[in-house]
């Protein structure tokens, strides 16, 4: 890995594009702003010690007012602005190692594709009609499709993670939890602030926002735009130039209007955009031994020989001979009106988001090899929230809301399977018609209905009932051109001339879903939680809580039309998944000690899951398909159980020296399996299908955290900061054949600044120890492997400002 650096924000040059399209819709706006006068956009924060003891404010409760996040009955890990800055946070990904089982991880498919897993619950492919185990929500919005969510935390206000199934007041498909983010919002201060940064790749980047509000105080504005782009950090020697090159734009405005009668409505706008070359991919071989412990039949062939392997590499080595491309942009508006009535409050929210994405990724990711992949997707979403809150006899706290959602996308995917040199030019004329090229995906119309209620009674000053239930209903519309394997193609079967998808789909215009696979499904729940607390002191809370969520069943968009024929327990048409259904026990404690010098929080938990749904990959037999192409397959795989630990400490032993702690432990089986997940070559459903470690599930996480002031006579401010963090290996396949090495991360920070937090000079590290991250390992064949890598050691210099 190479090493030189920025990472930072400020974004007047870059964000002309951002100011084009406010110009262009809401040109009045852009004006006021600018008319408002300026505002602080990062807080910088004076010691990071104070910063980050600080209590954090969530929103994620749907409460009148936000919450201390030491006051909510469950796990939420929350950050704030300044905590963000103190702990040199630039990316949502940044946060994967701070906190007990929680992996903020891109699944490496695809450049800012979320693979967000908590708990040991994710998402393990990219296939976009899967739902997510971890809801993402910005703003308040749902976000329908992953594309375009890994960004930098510039002009966060906070980034809320909510641990176990959120059912309750999030409905579906949050089964393993929730994380929220929280752009900043006016708060009628004026001024302005920035940050400019350089960081070894090379990258450089640039923020800027500011703010301000009229004399009257009823309009306040925040205008704040980034610019950052990446060189490319990865050496590939195939191309003889520099690998992983990307640019990212954002810019949002958003503007505050209060009434006299106390009414507040905020609107934001926001366009965001990533374009550069495809993901590094590293051309890994398949290779180890069976899985300790697992007997191999000896009348396995070669095609279902199982081999549990970790990428034989310790080194940042790229030789793939096609770069590709990713190309996403996206555009939000959010409208948030809060009214306080006479007795209550309410709150509404409305918001519309769309995604134009487009790829191609070298996924063999060798010198000569022939494996390149290309999708592409147009999505729509609305969002509508209404609810209301109310205090009743003084005990009785009660939150009611509907929830509304509805999406639309369409989405095309293709495989081109050929020698390198046909394909090196994206736009080679050859690469949308080539016979060796299969070509398939899915459209889908969707519908989401929910209503919930959610109460708290206290029954003394120190004890509390809290719970309540979500009623729901999603509703979705599917078509799928299942994906012809390029055996079929290449061989110019009978079946490949006859098949009804042959040339349905083109790599410019899409798909010809009157020719697809119609189908439809509707699930209808309710999920109901229940819990008790108990306040036994100021610094002391003790709680405990029976919860539910529910993920809705899905379709497999990258459909092979020759796995449709296979038999076995495995075999299906192109039909939905079961619905998963989730039943978590836990308990906890949150507390302060020693004058509010110690922090503790711990919980355990258990967590039942029915109809557990997963990606299985597999290779076509040879009397299928002589090429042994690998396919992808979504079906339930039966039930598990997952139970842990988790704990975070934080404590002040002296002035300016703040030393954290967090541990998370998990244990997760297939208590009863449906399906040949093993991919045993007798088609059995047995024990070895049950003894499979899950995806993605880390048995420990844990990191280490010290944070050191050293305040100047001058009144300016060093501060240190050192970061250890360890995660184990895991699963990274749901046949075990592949492994996610364990990693040990760490970082430091060196600051220096002026003691009223106006300015910060800021250098840092990354990935000292240069461990190689993979996002995703996924036997391509029976030979090779799929290995989308992170970047390694990083180095940055970053000045703030703020006046």
């Amino acid at each position: 890995g190479r090493d030189l650096g920025i990472m930072g924000e400020i974004q007047i040059n870059g964000g002309c594009g951002m100011l084009g399209f406010i110009g262009k819709r809401v040109v009045g706006a852009g004006l006021l702003a600018g008319a408002l006068g300026l505002a602080p956009a990062t807080g910088l924060a004076a010691r990071a010690t104070d910063t980050l003891l600080e209590e954090v404010l969530v929103y994620g409760t749907k409460t009148s007012a936000a919450q201390d996040a030491q006051d909510v009955s469950g796990q939420v890990t929350a950050y704030g602005s300044d905590q963000l800055e103190a702990m040199h946070v630039f990316n949502i990904e940044d946060l994967s190692f701070v906190t007990p089982n929680v992996q903020l991880d891109g699944v490496g498919t695809q450049p800012s594709y979320a693979a967000f897993s908590i708990r040991g619950l994710g998402v393990d492919n990219s296939i976009p009609s899967t739902e997510p185990n971890v809801g993402v929500f910005v703003d308040g919005t749902y976000m329908g499709q992953p594309f375009g969510v890994i960004t930098d935390t510039f002009d966060l206000e906070s980034v809320e993670i909510h641990k176990g199934p959120q059912g309750l007041l999030f409905g579906r498909n949050v089964t393993g939890g929730a994380v929220l983010l929280r752009s900043r919002r006016p708060t009628g201060d004026s001024g302005i602030s920035g940050k400019v940064g350089v960081e070894t790749g090379t990258q450089y980047a640039a923020a800027f926002a500011m703010e301000g509000a009229t004399e009257d105080g009823k309009v306040a504005g925040r205008l704040a735009f980034q610019l950052k782009k990446d060189e490319g950090w990865f050496d590939n020697e195939t191309i003889n130039d520099n690998t992983g090159a990307s640019t990212n734009k954002l810019g949002r405005l958003s503007l505050l209007f209060k009434s006299d009668e106390g009414a507040e409505t905020t609107l934001i706008l926001e366009r965001g955009g990533l374009s550069g070359d495809g993901v590094p991919v590293q051309g890994n071989f398949l290779s180890g031994v069976a899985p300790e412990g697992v007997e191999i039949p000896e009348n396995l062939s070669q095609y279902d020989y199982r081999v549990s392997i970790t990428p034989q590499t310790d080194k940042f080595e790229v030789t793939q001979d096609h770069v590709g491309a990713g190309d996403i942009n996206w555009s939000q508006y959010t409208l948030e009106t809060q009214v306080d009535t006479r007795r209550g409050h309410l709150t509404n929210l409305l918001s519309f988001r769309e995604v134009d994405a487009f790829s191609t990724t070298d996924v063999d990711g060798l010198p000569s090899a022939a494996i390149v992949t290309f999708y592409t997707m147009d999505q729509e979403q609305v969002t509508f929230e209404s609810r209301y809150n109310i205090t009743l006899f003084d005990r009785w706290d009660l939150t009611a809301g509907l929830y509304y959602f509805e999406q639309e996308y369409d989405y095309t995917t293709g495989l081109v399977v050929r020698p390198s040199s046909s394909y090196r030019q994206l736009f080679d004329p050859e690469f949308g018609t080539s016979t060796g090229h299969r070509r398939g995906g899915g459209a889908l119309d969707q519908t989401t209905i929910s209503l919930y209620m959610n109460n708290e009674f206290r029954l003394t000053d120190d004890v509390a009932l809290f719970g309540g239930l979500n009623l729901s209903q999603e509703e979705k519309e599917v078509g799928i051109h299942p994906r012809l394997s390029p055996g079929q193609i290449a061989m110019g079967t009978d079946e490949f001339k006859n098949s009804p998808y042959a040339n349905a789909c083109d790599f410019v215009t899409g798909c010809d879903f009157s020719r697809a696979i119609r189908d439809e499904d509707t699930w209808v729940n309710i999920a109901p939680k229940i819990g008790a607390k108990w306040q036994a002191n100021d610094d002391m809370q003790v709680y405990g809580h029976i919860s539910s969520a529910f993920r809705s069943g899905f379709w497999n968009f990258r459909q092979t039309e020759t796995a449709l024929l296979l038999p076995g327990p495995n075999a299906k048409g192109p039909e939905p998944t079961e619905e998963e259904e989730h039943y978590a026990v836990e308990a906890g404690i949150k507390s302060h000690f020693w004058d509010r010098r110690l922090r503790l929080n711990a919980a355990v938990f258990m967590q039942d899951i029915k109809n557990l749904a997963r990606s299985t990959g597999f290779t076509l037999p040879p009397e299928v398909d002589p090429e042994q192409p690998s396919a992808q397959d979504l079906i339930t795989v039966g039930d598990a159980r997952i139970t842990g630990l988790e704990l975070e400490l934080q404590a002040l032993p002296v002035d300016n020296l703040l030393v954290q702690f967090a541990l998370g432990l998990l244990d997760g089986e297939i208590t009863e399996a449906r399906a040949n997940i093993n991919r045993s070559g007798d088609d059995l459903i047995n024990d070895l299908d049950e003894a499979l470690d899950l995806v993605r599930l880390s048995d420990v996480t844990a990191n280490v955290d010290i944070t050191y002031d050293m305040p100047q006579a001058s009144g300016n401010l060093f501060t240190i900061t050192a970061n250890f963090a360890h995660r184990s290996e895991a699963a990274a396949s749901d046949d075990n054949r592949a492994y996610f090495p364990k990693l040990t991360m760490v970082n430091a920070d060196l600051s220096y600044g002026a003691g009223d937090g106006s300015w910060k000079f800021s250098l840092y590290g990354r990935n000292l120890g240069n461990e190689v991250v993979y996002r995703t390992v996924f036997p391509i064949s029976n030979w090779r492997v799929f290995a989308p890598l992170a970047e390694g050691r990083r180095f940055g210099l970053e000045f703030s400002y703020e006046f």
